[in-house]
């Protein structure tokens, strides 16, 4: 299986490369500085550079992909603008590149009750651009060959946690290696589950 990694060189795509690659699945990483493909490729994944808040035809990176996980973001120390660019607007545009592509498969790595904006203004724009992304998610359509299948979120410190119903099973796993190994789980699970 072909897996694609939006945010190739952050922590979760780092711990998620080796584990597909020894689960016998080819990785890819997005990402957009081209000085992190050496990282990348030493976690066994195929760097790929893409700008998700500026590349216009991401489908075709997709090509071949069996799933994609949204694992990316605007990081810390970036203002709320950006946080809806990249957080909001960039895993809808991986989701709509997605569709394009036929990957039936789409993992979001979200945050715990996102939909509850609180804390400083720059972590309300965070919480609230998540929320935005997962209600495109959920309005995509049932999992099929055309529609993205998956969300699973995460507390701020990324011991992970999810919400019922995003896929089965989902539980709560208490690590970032626990929480890579799921999502890993979900990539490889039915589009339908």
């Amino acid at each position: 299986m072909q897996v694609v990694i939006a945010g190739g060189r952050g922590q979760i795509a780092m711990l998620l490369h080796p584990l597909l690659v020894a689960n016998g699945h080819e990785a890819r990483g997005l990402i957009r500085n081209p000085d992190q493909a050496d990282a990348v490729e030493l976690a066994g994944a195929k760097p790929v550079i893409c700008d998700l808040e500026s590349d216009v035809a991401v489908a075709p990176l997709l090509a071949n992909a069996d799933a994609v996980v949204f694992a990316a973001g605007a990081g810390p120390g970036s203002g709320a603008e950006r946080k809806f660019s990249m957080d909001r607007d960039g895993a809808i545009k991986l989701m709509d590149a997605a569709k394009e592509a036929g990957v039936s498969r789409y993992v979001m790595i979200s945050a715990m009750n996102a939909e509850q904006p609180r804390g400083e203004e720059v972590f309300q724009a965070y919480l609230k651009a998540k929320a935005k992304a997962d209600a495109a998610l959920r309005s995509s359509g049932p999992a099929d060959a055309a529609s993205p299948s998956c969300r699973y979120r995460a507390p701020r410190r990324i011991a992970a946690a999810t919400e019922s119903g995003c896929c089965s099973p989902c539980p709560s796993p208490s690590s970032l290696r626990a929480y890579c190994r799921h999502t890993t789980a979900c990539a490889n699970s039915p589009a339908d589950s």
